[in-house]
């Protein structure tokens, strides 16, 4: 058996234990924490070590329950993006809360997550598209207030529209192509003949379905208040990784399935992505809290991701893939960081930002740097990833695309500019020189993120490759 299977078998058993141990025990100590940390290590470690191994169709049966599971090295890709990130907001949760409920929910909804690119058929897409969802209806609210109750709501009402046409648009599918097989729908869509307006509709629900998950603009308006309302950490595991969970979907579904010709959706993706950009950025430089700043940036990170989706060349799948690999580790550290000022200091507006790279120096150093990254500032993550981006929009033979994309990059400077503006500029008096303490489990997490900015900035062309062979075998 692969060890991607074994990774995701691991995943799921520790979910599972973490969630009957809250019976047992409400608050979580050193070992079990321990557990889980080291639990998504080793899983990371499988998954890694799986890309020298056979890929495939894995199935097995247990007392007449079977279960079919593809290999393929995009799953694999997506299951070392999704354990980076979640190893990350997981180290830095320990300085949030030891409530155990906490974790279960989020292994779980970690496991659905994962499940998803090794989903063969559409009926286990949608199992594992809720098992990811239906957790984080608790998580958004896990710390109740006006304003979590608020967003929790919001983010309900869309997660539930969302689902619903979903299920919708899969059913019309299954019932058109008489298939529930991911590969069997493409087989049968791939005859010009079988497409009416129907397969068409069934797209666009499909789409509409997905996008409300990735916040594609118009479908994004229950983004900012929930991540304004959620526990900051919450916020950054929707950003992401829930987000990078969509494109997946909406990978199988477009590129797998076929519901869409290569003309149809190059002009939904290309149409998407210049709205989604504009709007994001221009709603982003409004804000003064850092939190709603940020999901306005996530707004705009998707549409950048769409470049990739609106051209009809292999190259621009893989920016796509590589700048969503990116932006989890760029959104994951910028949210760390925002809830370790706001742990340390309570500050969550800009202006409460004035002076503190003086109290939080490491901190405000952490935060910089991953907003310059989603900036697109060289060397840095962000700045490969969207130049691969705006090289797929120009082989595409869409430059003007690229062009425009480019032109946003630069915009987005006026915002992403004003917390570190902040920070390490204020007048004479305004704030102490005192230290603050930063707990090491977030430091550690803060450090892991900063060296991948670099890491992934400096050496992109070893991803570029995991992911190219990802993209070749859809």
């Amino acid at each position: 058996m692969n060890c991607a299977v074994y990774s995701l078998a691991l995943i799921a058993v520790l979910a599972v234990v973490i969630t009957m141990f809250n019976r047992v025990k409400n608050e979580m100590g050193k070992a079990e924490f321990g557990l889980i940390i080291g639990g998504i290590l080793a899983a990371l470690g499988l998954a890694i070590f799986s890309f020298n191994q056979p890929a495939g169709l894995f199935s097995a049966s247990y007392h007449g329950i079977f279960i079919q599971m593809y290999v393929t090295p995009l799953a694999i890709f997506f299951e070392i993006l999704v354990l980076t990130a979640v190893l990350m907001l997981i180290l830095a949760s320990w300085d949030y809360t030891r409530k155990t409920r906490y974790y279960g929910l989020f292994l779980l909804s970690t496991m659905g997550v994962l499940l998803l690119p090794f989903s063969r058929d559409i009926l286990t897409l949608y199992f594992a598209w809720e098992l990811m969802t239906v957790p984080t209806y608790a998580l958004v609210l896990f710390s109740p207030s006006k304003k979590s109750v608020e967003g929790g709501v919001k983010y309900l009402i869309f997660g539930i529209l969302s689902s619903a046409l979903m299920i919708f648009g899969m059913m019309l599918l299954i019932v058109t192509s008489g298939h529930t097989d991911l590969a069997g729908i493409g087989q049968y869509l791939g005859l010009p003949t079988n497409r009416t307006d129907l397969t068409f509709l069934t797209g666009v629900l499909l789409v509409v379905a997905m996008g409300i998950k990735i916040g594609l603009v118009p479908f994004h308006m229950w983004i900012p208040d929930s991540y304004q309302g959620a526990p900051r950490l919450v916020a950054g595991y929707l950003s992401a990784v829930t987000k990078k969970a969509g494109i997946i979907a909406l990978i199988m579904v477009v590129f797998v399935a076929a519901v869409f010709s290569q003309s149809q959706y190059a002009s939904v993706f290309l149409f998407l992505s210049v709205i989604t950009m504009f709007w994001g950025n221009v709603a982003a430089l409004k804000q003064k809290n850092v939190v709603r700043m940020l999901a306005y940036s996530s707004i705009a990170q998707m549409g950048y991701i769409l470049i990739g989706f609106s051209v009809n060349i292999q190259f621009g799948l893989e920016a796509a893939l590589y700048h969503a690999l990116t932006h989890a580790v760029m959104d994951a550290l910028a949210f760390i960081a925002v809830f370790a000022i706001f742990h340390s200091t309570g500050a969550y507006m800009l202006d409460d930002y004035r002076g503190l790279a003086r109290r939080v120096p490491k901190t405000a150093l952490a935060l910089s740097l991953g907003l310059f990254a989603l900036a697109g500032m060289p060397p840095l993550a962000g700045f490969t990833s969207k130049l691969f981006l705006f090289k797929a929009g120009l082989d595409g033979g869409l430059w003007w695309l690229s062009l425009l994309g480019l032109g946003f990059s630069v915009f987005s400077l006026a915002y992403y500019l004003k917390p570190v503006m902040a920070m390490y500029g204020h007048e004479e008096g305004e704030v102490t020189d005192d230290d603050v303490y930063v707990p090491p489990a977030t430091g550690i997490a803060m450090g892991i993120g900063v060296i991948l900015l670099f890491l992934l900035g400096l050496y992109p062309n070893f991803f570029m490759e995991l992911i190219a062979r990802a993209v070749a075998l859809l």
